[in-house]
């Protein structure tokens, strides 16, 4: 006779398997050790497979070859820790085509909380990869129109710049780098980057940046040339974004630069290195924002260098990161690092959730 605890089971199993039919995922659950011992009829459907094969059936099988490492490691950690089973990875379809799936799997356990099998779902996700990789694609469409490639050759300047997209799917955003020659002596530097990521980010960072030229061609001091950028923002893009403006003067090396909240650039030569003041708010927080222009007098041997946040937030230690920042400026001012070299010696491998744009900018 069936104990109330069997009989509570049973029931559970078939409210599972009820609701496992209703669902449009690939539905399954294993033993302890892994091996499935049931799949609903999308799963059954899909592989092209009947039930009574799921003992000697293996879901490895079906793996594509690329996904199947990094799909066996996670599974076989899964099942020595009981920790929570997620892996995204291309599976084969009873037709031989292969598809994108999501896999999640959670472990249940008997009365002793030892794991007895694994609850888990596939859910297919090639329509929402698709989207998103339209979107990377649109995004770097603009990027790539408007961060300069390569970097405009001014008389007497040598300039050099990197951008490196974020490494997260889909989080290409709003950094940006700009050099415009204003005339034969004038030359006109911005950089800053828009709050936020994708397709939005990277049209108020078009925007911006096309605002900033504009108030230039009208006046040449760099914090009148941030307050009008700052009330395109309100009048037309709401959004906000850190950004410096800068205008040199080639023929007497003066520097004037002013600050929206953004990181101060370095003052970098073979002997020494140093941030320049730090100032305003960033641009699109207040109407009424006032900036600063500060001015520097470059000399021979003098490196400039321009960069976004992304390039000491990847390893959440600022400070570290930028005493990391003013070794690497000094290394580029006596020509061992350019700007790939920069961010290579802050960052390195770290896998980096933000974009970074770097700039120097040296007179001769």
């Amino acid at each position: 006779m069936a104990t109330e605890l069997e009989r509570t089971r049973g029931e559970d199993e078939m409210s599972f398997r009820a609701l496992a039919e209703m669902i449009p995922q690939l539905v399954w659950s294993t033993r302890g050790d892994g091996a499935i011992v049931y799949a609903n009829g999308r799963f059954l459907e899909y592989f092209g497979i009947r039930r009574e094969a799921l003992p000697t059936w293996w879901l490895a099988d079906n793996v594509h070859p690329d996904d199947g490492p990094a799909a066996a490691t996670a599974w076989r950690t899964a099942l020595e820790t009981g920790a929570p089973y997620e892996v995204e990875y291309r599976l084969r379809a009873a037709g031989g085509d292969y598809h994108w799936f999501l896999a999640r799997g959670t472990p249940f356990r008997d009365p002793s909380q030892r794991i007895a099998g694994w609850f888990g779902t596939s859910t297919p996700i090639d329509r929402q990869l698709e989207r998103l990789d339209q979107q990377r694609r649109i995004v770097e469409a603009f990027q790539a129109a408007f961060v300069p490639r390569p970097l405009p050759a001014i008389p007497g300047l040598r300039l050099d710049g990197a951008y490196f997209a974020a490494d997260e799917h889909a989080r290409v955003g709003g950094d940006w780098y700009d050099v415009l020659a204003l005339d034969e002596r004038t030359v006109l530097i911005s950089v800053g980057d828009v709050m936020g990521h994708g397709l939005g980010a990277a049209v108020s960072m078009a925007k911006i940046r096309q605002a900033i030229v504009a108030a230039a061609v009208g006046d040449r001091d760099p914090a009148a040339i941030l307050s009008r950028a700052d009330q395109v923002v309100w009048l037309l893009e709401p959004a906000v974004a850190t950004a410096v403006v800068a205008v040199l003067d080639l023929a007497t090396g003066r520097l004037q630069v002013a600050l929206a909240g953004h990181p101060p650039p370095i003052i970098a030569s073979p002997a020494a290195t140093c941030f320049m003041a730090p100032g305003g708010i960033p641009l699109g927080v207040d109407p009424g924002a006032l900036y600063e222009t500060v001015e520097h007098q470059l000399v021979a041997g003098e490196l400039i260098v321009f960069y976004t946040d992304g390039l000491t937030e990847a390893h959440r230690a600022i400070e570290e990161d930028e005493g990391r920042l003013l070794l690497a400026a000094r290394a580029a001012a006596s020509g061992r690092l350019n700007a790939a070299g920069i961010r290579s010696e802050i960052i390195g491998e770290t896998r980096t959730a933000d974009d970074v744009a770097i700039l120097t900018v040296r007179l001769g």
